[in-house]
């Protein structure tokens, strides 16, 4: 459908081909070999710190899950929990006790506005 002729259409279509090969190779070729962040300069990505030695000791039960608590600090908590409680229920208690005020009503200004609107007129429109 161009007017060139299809020897070329073709030479341009493998001149594509060929900048298309290559701007893909240059690309690979210039690509950093470890990944960075936005903003991390290059000099961070060669010159950093080793990466760090991983512990290989499996971690014990004890460092899973903490001890048990003792019977005073048991007892300590049961008495913080009850005084919470206490202190909890006596603040309700006082609020349940107070009277709700109520608001007055808003003024109503829509029926001024009303009494305050000139009538319409008594003749009738053209038409």
């Amino acid at each position: 459908m161009w007017s060139m002729p299809e020897n070329v259409l073709r030479l341009a279509a493998a001149g594509i081909g060929i900048c298309g090969a290559l701007g893909f190779v240059l690309g690979l070729n210039g690509a950093s070999p470890r990944p960075r962040l936005p903003g991390e300069p290059l000099e961070a990505a060669s010159n950093g710190p080793p990466p760090p030695v991983l512990d290989t000791q499996p971690i014990s039960p004890e460092e899973i899950a903490p001890a048990a608590p003792t019977p005073q600090e048991k007892a300590a908590a049961d008495e913080a929990a009850k005084l919470a409680a206490a202190k909890l229920a006596a603040a309700q208690l006082e609020k349940a006790s107070k009277p709700v005020e109520i608001a007055p009503p808003p003024v109503d200004k829509v029926g001024e506005l009303l009494d305050a609107a000139a009538p319409p007129p008594d003749d009738e429109p053209p038409h």
